[in-house]
């Protein structure tokens, strides 16, 4: 059976059923887009309530987003190239 199974599971397109089905098998979801990917990034940075969700404790969207995918048992690793990206994504 796979370990793991790549997909784009992010609060706009959580994968529920593919996840329910995989565990049966013991596999778990790995985030290949956990910041939405194939054109959702900006739309997820600037969703009203994802933003609202940030402001209270003073984190980015991008923050909120990854605690989302961990807190749902998504295995994520975001890639940036910029350093402030970078200390935000491992401060999660």
């Amino acid at each position: 059976m796979p370990a793991l199974l790549q997909n784009e599971p992010h609060p706009y397109h959580q994968g529920g059923k593919i996840k329910a089905h995989i565990a049966k098998y013991g596999t778990v979801m790995d985030s290949w887009f956990p910041l939405g990917g194939r054109g959702f990034t900006q739309e997820l940075f600037n969703d009203p309530t994802i933003s609202a969700i940030a402001k209270a404790p003073e984190k980015s969207s991008a923050q909120i987003i990854n605690r989302w995918n961990l807190q749902a048992g998504n295995i994520a690793i975001p890639v940036s190239s910029n350093e402030k990206h970078i200390i935000e994504d491992a401060s999660v």
